[in-house]
């Protein structure tokens, strides 16, 4: 089932997620039913990443609105909520510069789905490198990277681009103490 389609994967892991909202049962799910060709496949990435960011989101949700935006005890619970996950995120990014881009553009596409919430695409950057998901390395190389390929890359950029840049002047400091 290696041509196992990305609708699909991402239905099932959805289904399996809401059946079981545990990250040791996720993780064990898709060792147990994804053909290990697809753990280092964008699509899976992407799909991954995705339903990770709905479900988190849809925690946090009344009405479609995502109270983690007004409320910092709720953003919280959110990050507090991704950390239980991160074990499964860090299991198939960690060290795969490459595909923790995919996962940038999973949240870009996500958060444009969404018509971009004020805040809500910051906040998950800041959660990604925060909790070490994601490397710096990995936000520069989707800054400068140009794809048509993910919608609303501009809208993504306008809400992200100060704290890309603090990111990269904090990076360049790094880089001038080591040396």
């Amino acid at each position: 089932t290696y041509l196992f389609p990305l609708l699909r994967i991402q239905s099932e892991l959805w289904k399996q997620l809401e059946a079981d909202p545990n990250p040791t049962s996720l993780y064990k799910w898709i060792k147990e039913n994804l053909d290990p060709a697809h753990h280092t496949d964008p699509s899976f990435t992407s799909a991954l990443v995705t339903i990770l960011v709905k479900y988190i989101n849809q925690e946090f949700s009344v009405n479609g609105v995502n109270a983690a935006a007004t409320d910092k005890t709720i953003q919280e619970k959110e990050k507090a909520l991704l950390e239980k996950f991160k074990p499964v995120l860090q299991a198939f990014l960690n060290a795969h510069i490459d595909l923790q881009v995919v996962a940038i553009y999973a949240l870009q596409v996500y958060c444009y789905s969404l018509d971009f919430p004020k805040g809500l695409l910051l906040r998950w950057f800041i959660y990604f490198y925060d909790l070490e998901i994601v490397e710096e390395e990995a936000f520069l190389q989707w800054k400068e990277h140009l794809s048509d390929a993910y919608p609303g890359k501009g809208r993504a950029l306008f809400q992200v681009n100060q704290w890309l840049t603090w990111l990269a002047e904090a990076s360049s400091e790094e880089d001038e103490d080591d040396a």
